[in-house]
């Protein structure tokens, strides 16, 4: 019998049935019904039937059997199934199955001993939700598993789930599972798997912990709903499952205060088609030990959004190698109103990457730790070659740039197609431009910053920076006595590679013009300037074939004042150990004095 036919019965037969049925009271039903059995009873006032009144209450070794036909008595009369407390292993069982869409599991809640779990060797799904074995879903209620928790660390087979809702394959929208203040531990492979056609679920404050691949996977499942539930893959001997959510199909899906964490990826989207994946809000993709985040859209035009989510401490597996979000082959993306945050021993190495972009995302109302602006090292975007996406103001960087290390590190910026500021505080923008030293800049196309100054070039012979200007080309360095010869270089440390006029490739020649030499005296007015109006410098096929070209530059006093009016300005000559011009200086006894030499330099092969 229908059990809501059965309670609609009872409301109009007598007094004493009325009031049973609106207690809730199976005893009072069974003194209305004489002869009735316990289970009876109950069914026939709608209520739920309790696992011990069906003879689940005592440990067996297995009680697959007795559970699902527990499960599918209550399926009958469309009545709950609770499980109660009960003798510990009464609840063993391996190959549960939920019989239709009107089922409801209740148990215990999550904080009791109460547990389902997995017989010791179950080489099956733990819980498998069939398909509606008929083309009209419509008006079917989704089953219903809830405060319950599930335990399957007995499985034998490491292929398993702990629910799995296999693919539909009668219908193209059928039915999902809403499954309400659960715990799923130790699922052998998923915690909660949803195949092909299976809509429309519900995940509301379900904690899914030390699965062996993923928490969640949507194989071709879609408008499912998470809420306020995580996903955490930390298994024993700190080893890392593969994803918390794995997207592997489906559209529209959507996450609200969900939590990912300790999974080689916290959510990882893998589906190519222009439906939109899922809407992640206001969640938690943290503490992952490669992406929080990796969107791949297979060259479709997706809009994935990622919304007030935080991001704190991913890439655990090797500082700086791994991006807190990557959007892959997508042209709209979403991802806004995040927060950034480090507070452990290691770093992302970009906030936000695009990877080989079939067009703009849009990034924007982001915020990184000001608290620590020494830990945020990295910005939005590598690879985008139709970036839309704003600079952040501070303590970040941005770069679009393609090919082989293109590392965007501290505090840097970059845009345009190629662009790599690969320098601490650099700056590229342009095509295929490349800042490789500290606090270098590289405009226009193919330019090569091989030293802190300003690189121009609009064309390339063969290979970048084969022609350049130097537009600032700025040395630098402090005197003291005035005897000792002080090289200039562009941050005032020991003349290297990356610090001095170098020519660093071979029958390449560097020509400097404008040459204007400054030395200062910083406890007074006196200065003294002088004019070189050009030095060549030519590299055969070592450095120390490295000379000064033409002539002997000629040194003109502009300016000297005071105490520098007999000043000597800096020596030029070839310095064939780098391969490339030596610039020093010699001040005067017991005085210091600042000295810059700046140019415009023509490099070209």
């Amino acid at each position: 019998m229908d059990g809501t036919l059965g309670r609609g019965a009872l409301l109009n037969a007598t007094a004493a049935g009325r009031s049973a049925v609106e207690q809730s009271d199976a005893s009072a039903l069974k003194v209305a019904l004489p002869g009735v059995t316990d289970t009876l009873a109950r069914v026939l006032g709608g209520l739920d039937v309790p696992s011990t009144l069906w003879g689940i209450s005592v440990a067996s070794a297995d009680n697959t059997a007795q559970i699902n036909a527990w499960l599918a008595y209550c399926n009958t009369y469309r009545v709950p199934c609770r499980l109660v407390g009960a003798t510990s292993g009464a609840y063993r069982a391996c190959g549960i199955v939920i019989p239709g869409p009107d089922t409801i599991l209740i148990g215990p809640g999550s904080a009791s001993a109460t547990l389902l779990t997995a017989t010791v060797g179950c080489a099956q799904d733990f819980i498998t939700v069939p398909a509606v074995a008929s083309t009209n879903t419509r008006g079917l209620r989704m089953p219903t598993i809830r405060d319950i928790v599930i335990d399957c660390r007995g499985y034998q087979n490491t292929a398993g789930h702990c629910i799995s809702l296999p693919e539909d394959t009668i219908n193209s929208y059928g039915t999902g599972i809403q499954i309400f203040n659960a715990y799923i531990d130790y699922a052998p492979k998923t915690g909660i798997y949803v195949g092909k056609n299976r809509g429309s679920g519900v995940l509301n404050n379900v904690m899914v912990y030390h699965y062996g691949e993923t928490g969640l996977t949507l194989d071709g499942a879609s408008d499912w709903n998470c809420l306020a539930s995580n996903f955490s893959g930390n298994l024993p001997n700190n080893n890392f499952a593969f994803a918390g959510v794995w997207i592997k199909a489906g559209a529209n899906s959507t996450f609200i205060q969900c939590r990912s964490y300790q999974n080689l990826y916290g959510l990882r989207s893998e589906y190519a088609s222009t439906s939109t994946p899922f809407t992640w809000i206001s969640g938690d993709l943290s503490a992952n030990t490669r992406n929080g985040a990796f969107i791949d859209s297979g060259n479709f035009t997706q809009a994935p959004v990622i919304s007030g989510t935080r991001f704190t401490n991913n890439s655990l597996e090797a500082t700086n190698t791994y991006s807190d979000i990557v959007v892959s082959r997508n042209t709209g993306a979403i991802i806004t109103g995040n927060i950034f945050m480090k507070s452990g021993s290691t770093i992302s190495k970009y906030l936000i990457e695009t990877v080989t972009p079939t067009g703009p995302i849009v990034a924007s109302g982001n915020s990184f730790n000001a608290t620590q602006p020494s830990y945020m090292p990295y910005g939005t975007a590598v690879s985008n070659d139709f970036p839309n996406v704003p600079i952040p103001a501070t303590d970040s960087g941005f770069t679009s740039s393609v090919g082989t290390g293109s590392y965007v590190n501290r505090w840097s910026t970059a845009g345009g197609f190629g662009a790599n500021a690969a320098g601490q505080y650099t700056t590229a923008l342009g095509r295929q431009v490349t800042a490789q030293v500290n606090h270098s800049v590289a405009l226009g196309a193919y330019s090569y910053a091989r030293r802190a100054g300003l690189a121009y070039s609009n064309a390339v012979f063969s290979t970048a920076g084969d022609t350049q200007v130097m537009a600032v080309d700025l040395l630098n360095g402090i005197t003291t006595d005035g005897s000792t010869a002080v090289r200039l270089t562009s941050d005032m440390q020991t003349a290297g590679a990356s610090n001095t006029f170098n020519v660093v490739e071979n029958n390449k020649k560097l020509v400097l013009s404008g040459i204007r030499i400054v030395a200062s005296d910083p406890a007074s007015t006196d200065f003294a300037v002088w004019d070189v109006d050009l030095v060549a410098i030519t590299r055969g096929t070592t450095a120390a074939s490295v000379s000064i070209a033409a002539y002997t530059p000629v040194v003109t006093a502009k300016a000297r004042t005071g105490a520098l009016s007999g000043l000597n300005p800096p020596s030029i000559a070839a310095d064939t150990t780098l391969g490339g011009l030596a610039v020093a200086a010699t001040g005067i006894a017991g005085t210091t004095l600042h000295w810059s030499f700046s140019a415009r330099t023509v490099e070209l092969k």
